[in-house]
């Protein structure tokens, strides 16, 4: 009995070295499947952070588009209640259809004012010239105007009375000048100097600015007019928000006196790793280039990626040498850089190289520009000289 009872005995116990490796291995494989997991979501998040960057860019491009579209159309809306209430001034001056007359026939009513052309009031006592008087003449249709604003937003003078056949004149001219027709059924009146004899300029007449018109101004128009251009005078927290741009380490300022037409925004911070003694755009615009110590770099100005990085080796290494211009030939094949050592370089941009190297001046070099046939280079420098 107890030799068959020890000949049941099950199969001996495994060695314990096979045991380890086997839980070994079993680790291994599950740290392999967790490595792959970890991969699979280090990629899945790079995927969506690029998506959401793209979104970011994307909502900040929308915002940008609101804001300029509603600043044009507050634009639009001050410019045109500042022409309405011009015109009806400069039409109760010439004794328009502000009331009847005992001697004036009956005037039909003014025609509704919307977007069209130049000539907002050119229906305007339509009905007076066939009943024997003449009517308001339309502006003159061949006057520059600021592009891209609607024709009646357009700068423009007083319009004039009908002229006589030849050349235009100006009816508000200071001198003698006959008397024109009768206006509207009136007799010939006594016209006030309306305009002023010095030259038109591109600015908004002086009630553009009218108090009140900006929540938040804090300027008189004395301190306007001693301040002038230097805009860099304009206090920050006296302006409204229409006339200044804000960011974290720049800002801009609108003049006050002067209609704004443009906006203003960073796009790209380009990092340097000295001062920045120049900067200049290429020709079509996509390009923008740099000089600094030793360096000029070039940008692509849609992503903000520098594209191209010159330097020459053959220079004397010790000390600065500051790059005080830069320009682009007209086909942008090359780039003409000039420096504190005297030289003028032009660099050829794909291959990286110098292909050519002018001397002469004997002081710095600050301007530099390519002739539109890309084959003088005019230079100018610190020793009073220009050079071709």
């Amino acid at each position: 009995m107890y030799t068959a009872h020890r000949g049941m005995q099950g199969p001996p116990p495994a060695a314990p070295g096979s045991r380890l490796a086997e839980l070994l291995d079993h680790v291994r494989v599950e740290f392999e499947a967790q490595a792959g997991r970890s991969n699979e979501h280090e990629h899945q998040r790079i995927a969506q952070g690029h998506t959401r960057s793209a979104q970011v860019q994307e909502m900040e491009l929308v915002r940008g588009k609101i804001y300029q579209l509603e600043h044009t159309h507050n634009t639009m809306k001050a410019r045109y209640e500042d022409e309405i209430a011009r015109l009806k001034h400069e039409l109760e001056q010439r004794g328009g259809p502000v009331g009847g007359g005992p001697s004036g026939p009956s005037q039909p009513p003014p025609p509704a004012i919307g977007h069209g052309p130049a000539n907002l009031f050119q229906g305007i006592m339509a009905g007076s010239a066939a009943q024997g008087g003449p009517g308001l003449a339309p502006p003159p249709q061949d006057q520059q105007g600021q592009p891209g604003m609607p024709g009646h937003m357009q700068p423009q003078g007083a319009p004039g009375f009908n002229p006589p056949p030849g050349p235009p004149r100006n009816p508000f001219a200071y001198g003698g000048q006959p008397p024109g027709p009768s206006l509207n059924g009136y007799g010939p009146q006594q016209q006030p100097p309306l305009a002023s004899p010095a030259p038109a300029r591109p600015t908004p007449p002086p009630n553009q600015l009218r108090p009140g018109q900006f929540e938040g101004f804090k300027y008189t128009s004395e301190e306007l007019e001693d301040i002038g251009n230097e805009l860099s005078r304009l206090d920050l927290d006296k302006l409204p928000a229409p006339l200044k741009r804000q960011g974290e380490d720049w800002h801009a300022v609108f003049n006050p006196r002067v209609m704004r037409r443009l906006d203003v925004g960073l796009v790209h911070t380009l990092p340097h790793q000295s001062v920045v003694c120049c900067v200049r755009f290429s020709h079509d615009g996509r390009f923008v280039a740099t000089g600094s110590n030793r360096v000029a770099q070039i940008y692509d100005v849609n992503t903000g990626h520098e594209v191209c990085h010159l330097t020459d080796p053959a220079t004397n290494q010790d000390g600065d040498l500051y790059i005080r211009s830069v320009c682009f030939s007209p086909d942008g094949r090359y780039l003409a850089t000039g420096a504190e050592d005297k030289l003028i370089r032009v660099w050829d941009i794909a291959g990286k190289r110098i292909v050519h190297q002018f001397a002469g001046h004997e002081q710095d070099i600050y301007s530099l520009d390519f002739a539109s046939d890309g084959q003088h280079i005019a230079s100018g420098s610190g020793d009073r000289t220009i050079r071709l």
